[in-house]
């Protein structure tokens, strides 16, 4: 593996434990030589470099209107790329637009959008949650460098607020992940990335009780078993810890 390649990889690592950083410069001090790779890649801010990073020549396709031809290229953010349409109403002039919407239109099952248990977002997660159930809690699975390789691949494209419906929007990784310890899609996913980190934040830092309080994939699991144990730890206090969660 080349050296930008394994910066590559230590990005998209990073992208899983955290929010992106504001600004290359702030990047840069967490993945050292990061800064090289992106100043090459297109774009204003960080996230649409990112983008471009691993979608590369492809925001030449955005870089016009195709109904108006006005210029556009406009980033939305690092899991929706680039908008399509300069605006609202060159999308609905879009020939495809309207066949698509000829169609539902057409189709007597979308005249009347269903609502609450009966709409199909409705429906979708509570399939999603009967798929899970199958799985939880899972074991303590370790991933194999391919499999690893696979999910790290894919992580650019995972809405990290969509995990719950993950079987469907990425069924790949799914498969790789589903025996992997976790209650939901996020906590199978932290798991199968960072196989070790539970089992040392199964008890409470400060007294000992038994603690396992997953938060986000972001954040991972909680140190302390609550704000009070929290605000009595030492190494918290003294400014060895930073966060109260890993």
């Amino acid at each position: 593996m080349s050296s930008n390649e394994g910066l590559i990889e230590q990005l998209k690592q990073h992208l899983v434990k955290q929010p992106i950083n504001s600004s290359i410069t702030k990047l840069e001090k967490t993945i050292p030589g990061i800064s090289t790779i992106l100043e090459h890649c297109p774009g204003v801010k960080l996230g649409e470099k990112i983008w471009n990073l691993f979608h590369p020549g492809e925001y030449i396709k955005y870089s016009t209107c195709p109904t108006c031809g006005a210029e556009t290229k406009k980033f939305i953010s690092l899991t929706s790329g680039y908008r399509q349409f300069c605006g609202n109403a060159c999308a609905s002039k879009d020939p495809k637009v309207l066949e698509g919407r000829s169609k539902a239109f057409k189709d007597p099952a979308n005249r009347r959008v269903a609502k609450g248990e009966d709409s199909s977002l409705s429906k979708r997660h509570k399939e999603a949650a009967r798929i899970l159930a199958e799985y939880v809690p899972g074991t303590a699975k370790v991933l194999s460098e391919q499999e690893l390789k696979i999910v790290y691949d894919q992580l650019p494209t995972i809405n990290t607020n969509m995990t719950s419906t993950l079987m469907f929007s990425h069924p790949d990784v799914f498969e790789i992940i589903k025996n992997c310890f976790g209650r939901s899609c996020s906590e199978k996913l932290y798991n199968a990335l960072n196989p070790t980190t539970r089992d040392k934040h199964l008890v409470c830092l400060t007294c000992g009780k038994p603690t396992d309080k997953y938060i986000t994939i972001e954040k991972g699991y909680r140190l302390f078993c609550d704000n009070k144990c929290q605000m009595a730890d030492q190494q918290l206090q003294a400014g060895l810890l930073c966060n109260s969660y890993t």
